[in-house]
């Protein structure tokens, strides 16, 4: 639903693997202008975003997740490659 609104604003993603990118979308729905959160961090925090939903990560436990399998770069990869975390899925 974000998603066409955003589209109906006239605005797309530039690079076609984000326009499966939901967080990107949301992003853009935020701050459709990118007055606030410019297009070197829209990209990154999209894609940390997307790698971090599949891993059922708690919001207070984020910032702690994206530290720990940064740098962004390898989490795009990760995230095209459909690669989860070593952690994910074991239970203490």
């Amino acid at each position: 639903m974000i998603s066409s609104i955003v589209r109906k604003m006239k605005i797309e993603p530039k690079r076609f693997h984000y326009r499966d990118n939901r967080f990107h979308f949301d992003m853009l729905a935020i701050d459709p202008h990118q007055e606030v959160i410019d297009r070197k961090k829209l990209s990154p925090w999209s894609r940390q975003l997307a790698y971090a939903d599949p891993h059922d990560v708690f919001a207070y436990f984020l910032l702690g997740l994206l530290w720990q399998c940064r740098p962004s770069v390898d989490m795009g990869r990760k995230l095209r490659a459909g690669v989860k975390e070593p952690w994910y899925g074991s239970q203490s």
